[in-house]
């Protein structure tokens, strides 16, 4: 009755958190390891790693992990915005000209 007075959900009321597993713990400790060591690895390259090391974990859970932990490759962006400074640019001549006729 007092949930539904303050507009409250019971499953919000009984809800208990369930503490990470230790095998959870030590994937993401080497994840951690591994991201540290080599910061451009992404979690492909992370997951084939462990793999090989016998750890047996999916790819998809690495990128879970990683992301978790607010872990994401350092790569190089795009540089889109920089002009090339060796292109010379053209002034538009036909500017301000209106012509009479098609």
């Amino acid at each position: 009755m007092q949930a539904d007075l303050l507009t409250l959900n019971l499953s919000s009321l009984y809800y208990k958190p369930v503490p990470p597993s230790p095998e959870e713990i030590h994937l993401k400790h080497r994840i951690d390891a591994l991201y540290t060591q080599h910061p451009f690895m992404g979690y492909r390259t992370i997951s084939t790693i462990m793999n090989r090391e016998g750890d047996g974990i999916h790819k998809n859970t690495v990128r879970h992990y990683m992301r978790e932990m607010g872990l994401t490759a350092v790569y190089p962006g795009p540089n889109l915005s920089k002009r090339d400074l060796q292109h010379r640019t053209y002034p538009y001549l036909l500017r301000g000209f209106a012509d009479p006729a098609p």
